[in-house]
């Protein structure tokens, strides 16, 4: 394996600024342990589709699936993650003595 594949960890540099300067991202350490997993794995496969295929236009195509895979599990995880956080958190109305419905929220 070359270094090559782990070029598009560099990527994570983005979100970690991101969360370092601003407090609208807020990644976890998994947060970082799962797309750092993603992004190897996607260096691997254009890797291996750029060593066996020679053909330009079955390596564009190849490496559109593999595109489309990963970011298939990451919007698959940004989901899930969702649904836990929002389970987490503590969204319930509270009822005044009147039965009048207030969001907690605000």
């Amino acid at each position: 394996m070359t270094k090559k594949i782990f070029y598009p960890l560099f990527l994570l540099l983005i979100p970690l600024i991101g969360t370092v300067v601003s407090d609208e991202v807020n990644w976890s350490l998994f947060d970082f342990v799962i797309m750092g997993f993603l992004l190897i794995l996607l260096g691997v496969g254009i890797n291996f589709v750029t060593t066996r295929s020679k053909n330009l236009k079955k390596q564009i195509l190849y490496i559109g699936f593999i595109v489309l895979f990963i970011g298939g599990a990451v919007v698959q995880y940004k989901l899930f993650h969702s649904e836990i956080e929002s389970d987490e958190k503590d969204d319930t109305f509270t009822g005044e003595d009147d039965g009048e419905k207030k969001c907690g929220c605000f």
